[in-house]
């Protein structure tokens, strides 16, 4: 998230991870190829390609409510009232990626009600 890069998890299991690059439709180059050893219960790099044709993203698919919801717990803590619009500006301005109204409406309303409890609840 901190490089504005579009990343796909491939293969993922318990002992093996691939995560390639989205950007430039797939054409970029970039992957990396992580195994689990179990002898010393640590994983591994064990392959990567480290080549970026591409320029930074500002919409990463990566970011959603339930990981927004996460980060902006303590503002919402520190002030319930908080506007999406100020929601939307802190992403663009810390991790320089384009946040929606609606997704930053749903992350506040989720991070309200994990502090205050919801309605029903």
């Amino acid at each position: 998230m901190q490089n504005g890069r579009n990343l796909k998890i491939g293969k993922n299991d318990k002992k093996r991870v691939r995560v390639t690059y989205l950007g430039s439709k797939g054409k970029c180059g970039w992957i990396a190829y992580c195994a689990y050893i179990t002898i010393v219960q640590t994983w591994q790099l064990r392959k990567m390609v480290d080549k970026y044709t591409c320029c930074i993203e500002f919409n990463n698919r990566l970011m959603n409510a339930k990981w927004l919801n996460g980060r902006i717990e303590n503002t919402v803590r520190e002030n319930p009232t908080v506007k999406v619009v100020h929601i939307c500006e802190k992403g663009l301005r810390k991790w320089n990626v384009f946040i929606s109204r609606a997704m930053s409406f749903r992350a506040r309303s989720l991070a309200s009600n994990k502090i205050y409890g919801s309605f029903t609840d």
